[in-house]
């Protein structure tokens, strides 16, 4: 845990000297800080009123349930004031998380308030983050008393290890959107932790435990309170007893501590116990953690040892996260579509330059700036077309090339170069065609008997060299078929692209309508790579067959992007739809060229 592996903002203006541990102790002695370091210290904020009005409440276990409101099932849990019980609150018939105060705090005045200010406080912060209040009052005992809503679920520290980096992610995004909106509405939570949210069974997840939240006040200070925390994450001034410090800026260095667990696996101040981690944080410590993380800057700004060192906001925190997620995503695309051009120069291979020029599209969504992603693409576009043009296919040129801008110099002379390649190909076919016809009258003429044959082949003599040759015609159409059937794979490989691109970072991840959707479209797309991945792919039986089936699937995949739209509209899909439409322009042109060669093979 040395100073030096640590940005200077993280140091910058410690609040005391590091001589002053013996103060910083006595300022917290009421604590045992012989505890875990992971214990939450202190107590809520002390408030200066009841509220106006505590009705009392009947608790009573199974046994002893005749006239009781509350009938007590079980223990959820304990914490630093209260006691959580599973019990059923009986006019209601519904089950409910009951918290009571301490039996050894029932007769404290002060206690009652500040616990009864936790379930003021957390009724008026209406927002899906956070289990909302629906009862409180006093027991026959006179014991303070509040139901929740029963969140079923886990802590997010006993599973955190189980999930993955993006996963946490979005989970703590969850949490600063649930601190943001406390924020708006003038309260700090001060004891946010991984212990303290709750995931649900259904994708739910809460901030949980405001027991030593603070409500500003009207003169913009903060209410009264005494210390309280959790050393392991405690921002300085919350370990100093700092009061005037503390605020909005104090929530914003906790959610970087989170976020500094997410990416080491360790909350950043460590010690025996909660006494030396208390020091630590007092000083600011925070253990060694792999510079190689992008997120880490983001972490060790927001843990600024001054709180004017932090981000102003939680909002601007997760936006600095976002951007640097976006960047991540975009570094990965740039070495799947590099990776991907190498391999296609060295093969030529088709799908490779699709899978290259789809994957520069992606980088280029996500940071629309990148310029060196735009020149790549071009030349991917370019080598595709040049490929293409090598091969003698035309057509699949001159489709790569148009979408390009026309003032492009190089695009230019690429379509001068097609243009030239189609009249030159024009031109053999005719002297070919020539040949043949001189050929059939030689024939003609020495075999007498093949007059028939002749006329039923050729046609009229005198318009003989007017007329397509059927064989030609034929080929002309397979050829614009495998052609479309090219960018249809191009198409649905960017369509497939996006859809990987939604399944990780869909805004709402955990939405399990929306995984279902993309992935019958995964499986679609899977199901048109199998026939097209085959030794003999450029057969004409292939492309045929091919073609067919996607013309049969088409009508599904319009159905899953209408069905996606209406669960939740965004710009992912309506990228799929746009390539969608693409898609089917290719494919109706199949169709019709397929009809043509029934149409000619028909007896």
């Amino acid at each position: 845990m040395a100073r030096a592996d640590l940005p200077d903002n993280v140091l910058a203006g410690l609040l005391e000297p590091p001589d002053a541990d013996e103060t910083i102790l006595t300022r917290w002695s009421h604590c045992a800080l012989t505890d875990s370091p992971a214990t939450t210290l202190g107590r809520g904020l002390s408030g200066d009123s009841m509220p106006p009005e505590v009705n009392a409440r009947i608790v009573a276990h199974r046994e002893d349930a005749v006239s009781a409101d509350y009938v007590v099932v079980g223990t959820l849990g304990v914490g630093g004031m209260g006691i959580v019980f599973d019990a059923e609150q009986v006019y209601f018939g519904r089950r409910v998380a009951l918290k009571m105060i301490k039996p050894t705090l029932a007769s404290d005045p002060a206690a009652a308030k500040a616990f009864f200010r936790e379930a003021v406080i957390t009724s008026r912060l209406d927002h899906p983050g956070i289990i909302p209040i629906l009862d409180f009052g006093m027991s026959q005992d006179g014991r303070a008393l509040y139901a929740m809503m029963k969140a079923g679920g886990v802590p997010w520290h006993r599973v955190m290890r189980d999930k993955t980096f993006s996963d946490n992610l979005a989970i703590f995004d969850r949490v600063a959107d649930v601190v943001a909106h406390a924020h708006r509405q003038g309260v700090i939570h001060r004891d946010i932790k991984p212990a303290n949210v709750l995931l649900g069974n259904h994708g739910e997840v809460w901030l949980a435990d405001w027991g030593v939240a603070l409500a500003r006040l009207p003169d913009g200070t903060y209410s009264a309170a005494g210390p309280a925390g959790t050393p392991q994450y405690m921002a300085p001034e919350m370990a100093l007893c700092g009061a005037e410090r503390i605020g909005p800026a104090s929530d914003i260095y906790l959610l970087g501590a989170v976020m500094f667990e997410i990416i080491t696996g360790s909350p950043p101040h460590s010690g025996e116990n909660a006494g030396a981690a208390l020091l630590n944080s007092a000083q600011n410590l925070i253990l060694p953690a792999d510079q190689t993380n992008g997120l880490l800057p983001i972490a060790y700004k927001a843990m600024a040892a001054l709180p004017e060192h932090r981000y102003a906001t939680v909002d601007e925190l997760r936006e600095a996260v976002k951007k640097r997620l976006r960047l991540n995503e975009s570094v990965y695309h740039q070495q799947q579509a590099d990776t991907h051009l190498s391999a296609a120069r060295k093969t030529g291979d088709y799908e490779l330059f699709q899978q290259a020029i789809a994957a520069y599209d992606e980088v280029i969504a996500l940071s629309a700036e990148n310029a060196t992603s735009r020149h790549n693409r071009s030349r991917a576009l370019a080598e595709y077309a040049d490929k293409a043009l090598e091969k003698g296919e035309f057509d699949l040129a001159a489709s790569i090339v148009q979408p390009e801008t026309a003032s492009d110099k190089r695009a230019a002379r690429m379509l001068a170069k097609i243009a030239a390649g189609k009249t030159a190909a024009r031109r053999r076919h005719r002297r070919r065609t020539w040949a043949n016809t001189i050929l059939g009258s030689i024939v003609f003429l020495v075999l007498m008997g093949g007059t028939y044959v002749y006329y039923d082949r050729i046609g009229n003599p005198k318009s003989r060299f007017n007329l397509p040759d059927p064989a030609y015609e034929r080929r002309l159409n397979m050829d614009g078929i495998r052609s479309n059937s090219l960018h249809i794979q191009r198409q649905f490989l960017m369509m497939d692209s996006w859809v990987s691109t939604m399944m990780r970072n869909v805004p709402d991840p955990n939405r399990p309508e929306k995984r279902q959707v993309l992935r019958k479209m995964e499986n679609l797309f899977d199901g048109w790579k199998k026939l097209y991945d085959v030794p003999n792919r450029n057969s004409d039986d292939t492309v045929i067959r091919f073609t067919n089936r996607i013309h049969e699937d088409v009508p599904q995949l319009d159905a899953l992007i209408r069905e996606y739209r209406a669960l939740a509209p965004d710009s992912m899909q309506e990228r799929l739809k746009e390539d969608a439409a693409k898609l089917k322009e290719y494919l109706d042109d199949s169709v019709r060229r397929l009809a043509e060669l029934e149409k000619a093979n028909a007896p």
